[in-house]
């Protein structure tokens, strides 16, 4: 309500320009009270007739600036949508022809502004509204059954609207620029080892809006892991099958019964 005010009064700087532009496409005529015939036709086509040796009607001309209209009613429109809030969830609404690094450094300037408040109204409003509302729940018996190994831990609210989605997505930006920053390093140095690419990577996820069902539980993927690297294993040791077969040969020896070699060389 604080800009009712200045909207109420770009409404009425609206009006005057209409009000200018029915004056330059429809102005007042101009005639002395005897020197003309009534009723004046001012429609297109018309003809307007007045008395010989009269004065001719002529049109009011208007001399107002409707240029300088223009940009005022400009000016308070932009006042409306900042006190809205408009420049900031739209932070390119005034901005063309930018590079890619340069959106991105405005984007994350306007989040930075936001984050204060948006922060303060999830600490201060939400969580708190949150938690009373499930206790509320809990002690009328209203929610489903807990988990037996969820009935002892806490919880802790993630917000997924748009908002909350994109505040977060200033960390997922933050490793995209520190990657881009030591990429010429990489040859030099090993401080990739410094990073927890798993975590990164379901953490970016979850910045970017990714459901978590798209993505497997750590139990499945370690173990497809382990899987993959002993068939990996397995396969490089089949590959080394016929050098021992050929070193056994030269040597002139039979592998032992049993060995690991004679089962090697028997299941190549």
């Amino acid at each position: 309500m604080k800009k009712l005010p200045t909207i109420k009064m770009a409404n009425a700087m609206q009006q005057t320009r209409i009000k200018g532009w029915e004056k330059q496409v429809d102005p007042p005529v101009l005639l002395p009270d005897d020197g003309s015939i009534w009723p004046l036709a001012t429609q297109p086509g018309g003809v307007i007739f007045y008395r010989a040796g009269g004065t001719e009607p002529k049109y009011w001309e208007f001399k107002g600036n409707l240029t300088d209209m223009e940009q005022a009613i400009l000016s308070v429109q932009q006042e409306i949508q900042k006190g809205y809030f408009i420049d900031m969830f739209d932070p390119l609404i005034d901005r063309q022809n930018m590079t890619a690094t340069e959106v991105m450094a405005r984007v994350e300037q306007k989040m930075r502004f936001l984050t204060p408040i948006i922060g303060r109204l999830q600490s201060e409003l939400f969580n708190p509204m949150i938690n009373r509302i499930i206790g509320i729940l809990s002690k009328q018996d209203k929610l489903p059954e807990m988990p037996e190994e969820l009935s002892e831990a806490g919880f802790s609210v993630m917000y997924l609207g748009r908002l909350a989605l994109a505040l977060r997505t200033l960390e997922s930006e933050g490793l995209s620029q520190l990657l881009l920053e030591w990429a010429p390093m990489a040859e030099v140095s090993d401080h990739m080892d410094n990073l927890d690419t798993d975590t990164a990577f379901r953490d970016s996820s979850r910045n970017r809006g990714v459901p978590a069902t798209w993505l497997k539980a750590v139990e499945q993927r370690d173990s497809e892991r382990a899987a993959r690297a002993q068939a990996a294993q397995q396969q490089a040791v089949m590959e080394q099958v016929p050098d021992f077969a050929k070193a056994a040969k030269a040597a002139g020896t039979k592998p032992e019964d049993g060995s690991i070699t004679e089962g090697l060389i028997n299941a190549a």
